[in-house]
């Protein structure tokens, strides 16, 4: 059966599925541009018909209702009949979720998946009870086992339900992801950028008497969390309830971050305890949903469990719609062959200079100067992983300068770092034969003078490198440490603030265009590139 899935709303992607195998998962704003949106673009639609496949079912997902006729630009421009087009019921999605990390991890045995995010999927309750039937309820928190049967699910009510069984949980409360969310925007952040929030936590302390106030009955207090009920805008989002609106909670000399710092203790061991009380003999635990992108949460979980922990790298909604398709199939999948699963981008170098280059010509440059990685396919998920990526040298002085010049990025979030995965316990507190390929947890360092990849606490977000993942990469870093004796660079994601990862060669050439970055590394043509 072949498949192709469309998961419509923020954060879209669209996966197909040809037969057993899936040959392309890919997110839906590498191509509109704009960052979480989900509207397909003429290109995306161009490529999919380009694959000249008959497709058997079209699966569209979203949270929200669907505002625009996606049915008839399948019907015109794919030639689709309408009967083949299905449109899923919302209540699938945490089971969407964790299909797809399932998957992605190749169907562990004695498993079990945690999904969190922050609104949910809403649905109406299903009561004997005809005062409690048809309820308004949110699935905020789901836990599966192996088989992705239901071991817990914790729904969230703005009514006055309060529902405790074994494998069910409907109260009022706010889910983890919206709480977190209602921290970014107390901070003055904007909408997906709770990683933002996260960073600023390492610079404070742990205060109890501020843990006390969040929490109530070992759940978010509501009295604190839902003080206004008024719906969340662009004029009434930001300083809500628990921090002065008239500070400036970003700034390096701000008495908020204690605050920021007890908030994600306080979310972390909220998480604990949920994934604690589950009865459930498992050796692995794999996390999925927006939660997931928390590296701090993922790193205490790891830390706090007797058991390997997993984090799905396409844990947002851009999972969705690879889920979704594997939900739906009636075959055995392969195995996702690689993160980078999109469509592969064209390569007109016409407004670039360019010339041959090596691995070791990039490292003797690399060592004085930031240089792009820009290899094949692009990494689908949060990270660049060495094929969409800004790198290097941490042991540059004024490398944060250079680096925050290009990136323009806030004076408080730390950069992350690519290490050669066999010497990495040299450099960080990570087991020998312990892997982090996905950048999806932080480690502490052991070395000094990696700083520049260290946030202020002394952890990194590290990503460790084995050569069959990306052996052009590989090899650029054995160069460089054979100048440096540092197995490992900087790395931090290609693109300028608010843009989206650079799908493509013109995505370069205007990140080029309006910053700094003067060259480009060309890996899979072996060519350096530069504007002309």
């Amino acid at each position: 059966m072949n498949i192709l899935s469309l998961h419509l709303g923020h954060d879209g992607s669209v996966t197909i599925l040809e037969e057993d195998e899936i040959i392309i998962h890919h997110q839906l704003d590498r191509f509109n541009k704009f960052k979480h949106e989900f509207i397909p673009s003429f290109e995306l639609f161009q490529k999919i018909k380009n694959l000249k496949i008959n497709f058997d079912r079209v699966l569209l997902t979203s949270i929200r209702p669907i505002t625009f006729d996606i049915r008839y630009f399948l019907t015109k421009f794919l030639n689709i009949k309408e009967d083949k087009i299905i449109e899923l019921n919302n209540n699938n999605h945490h089971i969407f979720h964790a299909e797809c990390a399932r998957h992605f991890f190749n169907y562990p045995k004695e498993s079990m998946y945690f999904i969190a995010d922050g609104d949910g999927a809403l649905q109406t309750f299903q009561h004997e009870n005809k005062f409690l039937n048809g309820a308004l309820i949110t699935e905020n928190e789901s836990i599966y086992d192996s088989e992705l049967k239901p071991l817990k699910k914790f729904y969230g009510t703005n009514n006055q339900i309060n529902i405790n069984t074994n494998n069910l949980t409907v109260y009022q409360n706010v889910s983890h992801g919206k709480a977190y969310q209602k921290l970014t925007y107390e901070l003055g952040l904007g909408a997906f950028e709770e990683g933002k929030a996260m960073a600023l936590s390492s610079y404070g302390e742990f205060k109890e008497n501020i843990a006390n106030s969040l929490v109530f009955n070992q759940k978010w207090n509501l009295n604190l969390m839902n003080r206004f009920n008024e719906s969340l805008n662009e004029n009434n989002k930001f300083n809500r309830y628990m921090l002065d609106s008239n500070l400036d909670h970003t700034a390096k000399d701000s008495k908020s971050f204690d605050f920021v710092k007890t908030f994600q203790i306080v979310f972390q061991h909220l998480i604990l305890n949920q994934i604690k009380k589950i009865n459930y003999n498992y050796k692995t635990l794999i996390l999925s949903g927006g939660c997931a992108q928390n590296i701090l949460n993922n790193t205490f979980l790891k830390d706090s469990l007797n058991k390997e922990v997993l984090a799905d790298p396409y844990n947002g909604d851009f999972g969705l719609s690879l889920g979704s398709a594997l939900h739906f199939t009636d075959k055995k999948v392969k195995p996702l062959k690689h993160i980078c699963s999109g469509f592969k981008p064209d390569l007109n170098l016409d407004k670039f200079y360019y010339l041959e280059t090596s691995p070791k010509e990039v490292a003797e440059l690399l060592v004085k100067e930031p240089i792009a990685i820009f290899h094949g396919k692009s990494e689908q998920g949060q990270r660049g992983l060495g094929f969409r990526s800004l790198l290097a040298n941490p042991l540059q002085k004024d490398i944060l300068d250079k680096i925050n010049k290009i990136k323009k990025r806030e004076w408080y979030r730390p950069f992350a770092c690519t290490v050669i995965k066999e010497k990495a316990s040299k450099y960080f507190e990570i087991k020998e034969n312990e892997v982090s390929p996905y950048m999806m947890f932080a480690y502490k360092c052991k070395n000094e003078k990696l700083k520049n990849v260290c946030s202020i606490d002394n952890f990194s977000r590290i990503q460790t490198l084995e050569k069959s993942f990306h052996p052009k990469y590989y090899n650029l870093i054995e160069e460089f440490e054979k100048i440096t004796s540092l197995p490992l660079v900087l790395n931090t994601s290609l693109n300028l603030p608010g843009k989206v990862l650079c799908e493509d060669l013109n995505d370069l050439y205007f990140m080029m265009k309006n910053s700094s970055l003067k060259y480009c590394y060309l890996s899979e043509e072996n060519k350096l590139l530069w504007l002309k």
